[in-house]
């Protein structure tokens, strides 16, 4: 994972309808992005992002899922492949 594909992930997770991060830093984000801005970003974590940690919120619960992922589309209309802890694998939900 390159630093802007982590930089979206992160910046996903800052802009969803229920924030797990907090971007500390959104003015670095203004105008053209480059490697140099991006290593001055600073996130905090949430109040939501904490219960999220916990096992105690779901981000795709909170905030949906519209995502393109290696070619797949993740999205509410759709089962999602969600981590079954009890049987150790991946599962539709």
């Amino acid at each position: 994972m390159g630093d802007f594909q982590f930089w979206l992930a992160l910046k996903r997770l800052a802009d969803a309808r229920e924030p797990l991060l907090d971007l500390t830093k959104r003015s670095a984000t203004n105008g053209k992005l480059d490697s140099d801005k991006v290593r001055q970003i600073a996130f905090e974590i949430t109040e939501k992002g904490e219960a999220v940690l916990k096992g105690e919120a779901d981000f795709v619960a909170m905030n949906g899922s519209d995502l393109w992922l290696g070619g797949v589309h993740l999205s509410e209309k759709d089962k999602l492949w969600r981590w079954d802890e009890h049987h150790q694998r991946l599962a539709h939900s």
